[in-house]
């Protein structure tokens, strides 16, 4: 009576009684009726809203095996409505409906499991749910493939669940990273990043796309340059800790990028980067640090603290602090802290200044090496090899020294009677 009611059949629409048909049908303990009445109650629709009475009765429904009343429950207990939040009533609840097919439920139990990185359930039930045609599950299969979270990483299908989750927010952003940096068998698109990035920052303002607008527009990637746009969208992200940002805000006052050029912003910013551990930062805040003259940088040991910025930089293997470190300490002699990084400029960097300094120690037998002169010989050859044109006066003298040991290892017998003459 109370469906006839609502719908018309056979009567005409009347929803006041069949709200009150449903009530005496949910009070005898009919299910649908049950149900029927939560819905009523939630939405205002045939009776005043009250939250605690549709609740009431999804309860009722959802203890008698109704679906959709236990994905109800569900999300009572999930967001708090009319129900103390309670994440492991809301999973038993959303777990119920999921057995029984409850496409939304499924969703909603493998977006849990993924939050609480409990990836193997998250992706039985995301899978589940992506399979019923549930499109927001795709973004959270995209993201575990995208960072191998899980599961083994995978590009491809990472690319391909973000492609099928429809309008979800968040797939904006993992697009442009695709398009961005051409992963998978994805060629690089700027132009279609961009416009990922700025979608997505029209749908969802987010610090990460800001950071990636900002470098499109500071390199005219997919969009005409704009260093002043840039800047913006660097200091936007900047402010909202992300540590990338920071480095690019630095820069930018650095080098008046967009703004005016501030050396105290500079270092500000780069050391907000450079405190969360970001390797460029810190060896740019060395730099500053040992030029600190150039940057009106008051500090007590510019050169002591420039030396501790480019440590931290080179413990993380960023190339130019481990180069620049090499040199500060052979140039100051401390031979030993020089000889720590030379297999690391060598092998990882094919630093050529590291050729000239490993041979010295080999040839004089400090810096932690033993003598070795045949070694030396073979090293001071290898740095006139990987240096035929000299860029520096420093670099300049460097050979001219090789050379001269060269001869002499070359000459040992000359060597001898040059120093009996000299005698």
């Amino acid at each position: 009576m109370g469906v006839e009611y609502d719908s018309g059949k056979g009567v005409p629409v009347n929803h006041a009684k069949a709200v009150q048909y449903y009530l005496k049908a949910a009070e005898a303990g009919h299910v649908l009726a049950q149900y029927q009445m939560g819905t009523i109650y939630e939405s205002g629709a045939g009776a005043e809203k009250d939250y605690a009475m549709a609740y009431k009765w999804y309860e009722k429904a959802a203890m008698q095996g109704h679906t959709e009343a236990a994905y109800k429950m569900g999300k009572a207990y999930t967001e708090g409505v009319h129900r103390i939040k309670d994440k492991a009533r809301a999973l038993d609840w959303y777990r119920r409906a999921a057995l029984k097919g409850c496409i939304a439920a499924q969703y909603e139990l493998g977006k849990e499991k993924y939050l609480v990185k409990e990836y193997k359930d998250a992706l039985t039930w995301l899978q589940t749910a992506v399979n019923h045609g549930n499109l927001p599950a795709n973004y959270y299969l995209g993201v575990m493939y995208y960072h191998g979270w899980g599961v083994i990483k995978d590009f491809d299908r990472s690319f391909a669940y973000f492609s099928n989750a429809g309008t979800f927010s968040g797939t904006y952003y993992f697009m442009g990273m695709f398009y961005y940096y051409g992963y998978g068998k994805l060629n690089k698109n700027l132009n279609k990043a961009f416009w990922y990035f700025r979608r997505y920052e029209d749908v969802n303002p987010d610090k990460y796309a800001e950071y990636y607008l900002g470098l499109c527009y500071k390199n005219g990637y997919g969009t005409e340059k704009s260093l002043q746009t840039a800047f913006q969208n660097f200091e936007k992200s900047a402010k909202k800790g992300i540590k990338q940002s920071q480095f690019e805000l630095g820069l930018c006052y650095k080098n008046g990028i967009g703004t005016n050029c501030s050396y105290r912003f500079a270092l500000e910013w780069l050391l907000k980067a450079a405190n969360q551990g970001y390797a460029e930062a810190q060896y740019e805040v060395g730099e500053m640090f040992f030029n600190s003259r150039l940057y009106s940088i008051e500090d007590a040991y510019p050169v002591f603290t420039a030396i501790q910025w480019l440590q931290k930089a080179a413990d993380q293997n960023h190339k130019l602090a481990v180069c620049r470190l090499i040199d500060i300490y052979y140039d100051e002699q401390q031979y030993t802290k020089a000889g720590k990084l030379i297999s690391v400029a060598i092998n990882k960097f094919s630093y050529t200044n590291a050729y000239f300094y490993w041979a010295v120690f080999c040839h004089q037998g400090i810096g932690g090496y033993q003598m070795n002169q045949q070694k030396a010989l073979e090293l001071y050859r290898s740095f006139i090899k990987y240096t035929p044109y000299p860029d520096s006066v420093k670099k300049v003298k460097m050979v001219e020294n090789a050379k001269q040991f060269i001869y002499e290892l070359e000459h040992p017998t000359l060597n001898k009677l040059k120093k009996i003459l000299g005698k």
